[in-house]
């Protein structure tokens, strides 16, 4: 799973990112690396149901921020299930992104 967080008033430009074969996840945050070592099994398992449960597979891959809006985070997500690549993208100015999804992805980032 990898997530990217870009844009804003402030430009930020954040990363989150997990190797489920090594499980260990690194963010980066205004430039600033941080390796979180390994995950262990259970959180992962749990990250793994919830992200399941969001709904994230099934979803639509595109939202665009609504009209007339300028000054936004962009969102982009990408996840394997199977053999299957899933990419998601929306910002927080767009509408009909499921709510268990951005709710997911608060969760991973605060």
């Amino acid at each position: 799973m990898s997530l990217k967080i870009t844009g804003g008033i402030a430009g930020e430009n954040n990363q989150l990112s997990y190797n489920s074969f090594t499980r260990e996840a690194i963010s980066i945050i205004n430039n600033n690396e941080t390796r979180r070592g390994q995950i262990s099994t259970s959180d992962e398992n749990i990250a793994i149901t919830t992200l399941n449960n969001t709904g994230f597979f099934e979803s639509t891959s595109f939202y665009p921020p609504a009209p007339n809006n300028t000054d936004y985070l962009d969102f982009t997500m990408f996840a394997i299930l199977g053999n299957k690549l899933h990419a998601v993208y929306w910002t927080d100015a767009s509408e009909g992104v499921l709510d268990a999804v951005k709710n997911f992805i608060l969760s991973l980032i605060y």
